[in-house]
Order: C-alpha cells, then structure tokens, then sequence
C-alpha cells in the first residue's frame, strides 16, 4: 500500500525497471489515484509511469454513508491515449478514457 513519498518513488522505480508491481493507494477514482502516485513520487514520473503501467483497477465497496454494497469497479488499461493523457498530467480525460472502455467491456465489446 502507498501511504509515502518513498514507497510511491520505489513503486515507480520499480515498474521502470521492468519488475511486476502491483499495490494500492486509497483515493475516490483512477484519476485521484493516479494524481496522487504521481503527486508523492515527485518530479517527472508520470514520464516513467506512463511508458511502464498497463492497468488500474478502482474497487468501492462502500456508499457515501459509510454503508457497504456489491463492488463497485472501474478499470482503465493503458493504451496510447491513456498513455499520453497520463503523461499530460490529463486526469480528466483518463477518467473519460476508463468510463469509455468499461463501456464496451459492459457492452461485450473489445
């Protein structure tokens, strides 16, 4: 889990060098998510990480009230516009590139 400034730099090195990395970091949605890593590993890794990650899963299981549900999920995989927007710093449009490609996975499509 990302909590630090360290572990958030050792999670990016790592994934630059080519190691398979999988962690978690509490936020509201991908973006948030991605906005944050990049946030605590500091300056010019979502360079790094724009060349290296290939997935995000978001998992909810809590409403607003703190009451719990059935998961909630968003994935956005990495393709060349998710890429670029991440590398832009675009969290807006990474959030419009994951509601579009869970949209055609809900609609059977690739």
């Amino acid at each position: 889990e990302i909590l630090r400034s360290s572990e958030a730099k050792e999670v990016v090195t790592h994934s630059g060098n080519g190691a398979l990395v999988i962690t978690t970091i509490h936020s509201g949605d991908i973006s948030l998510a991605l906005e944050r890593l990049i946030n605590l590993a500091g300056e010019d890794s979502e360079f790094m990480l724009s060349n290296t990650i290939t997935a995000v899963i978001y998992l909810s299981k809590r409403d607003l009230n703190g009451r719990s549900y059935m998961p909630a999920y968003d994935v956005l995989f990495f393709d060349n516009q998710a890429r670029l927007a991440l590398r832009e710093k675009n969290f807006n449009q990474l959030n419009n590139i994951s509601k579009s490609q869970m949209a055609k996975i809900l609609m059977g499509g690739k």
